[in-house]
């Protein structure tokens, strides 16, 4: 199993269960590092050859229609054995999408995607679009605040 590298917003039951399933674990906590940015923890991530592991916006990917159990299970079987993520450059990381089998668009369609969207992928398809669903599994995340606005 991959080494993996955690941010401030991983909450430590994780990081812990993942240490007993034998993954080796830092955290940001661990190395000083809480008020880093995400580039630089990335880039950290990277030139140790870790898994960089979030729930940080930034780096999130649509999650929202798994339950918590899916999501780990996902992260667990399928994203950290993945060989994909040995990367030669520093500066490039990979991006794993968790809205389904590649090529099936719906659920990023139901979930996710806008009415612009949903509409140019009709358009271009010509095919029914599913009902737009709320996603049932909403997870409390930090947001990017706008700097200046009130």
């Amino acid at each position: 199993m991959l080494p993996g590298y955690t941010d401030v917003h991983v909450v430590f039951v994780i990081v812990q269960a993942l240490r007993r399933r034998g993954m080796d674990v830092v955290t940001a906590q661990d190395r000083g590092r809480q008020e880093a940015d995400d580039a630089e923890l990335l880039a950290e991530a990277l030139a140790d050859q870790r898994v960089m592991l979030t729930n940080d916006t930034d780096f999130s990917v649509p999650t929202d229609h798994l339950s918590d159990r899916e999501l780990y299970c996902l992260i667990y079987r399928d994203i950290l054995p993945a060989r994909e993520k040995k990367l030669e450059h520093i500066n490039h990381y990979l991006h794993w999408d968790c809205t389904g089998p590649s090529g099936d668009p719906d659920v990023w369609l139901r979930f996710y995607a806008d009415e612009e969207e949903r509409e140019e992928w009709a358009d271009c398809y010509g095919q029914p679009l599913p009902e737009r669903e709320v996603p049932p599994y909403p997870r409390i995340l930090p947001r990017e605040t706008n700097q200046g606005s009130e």
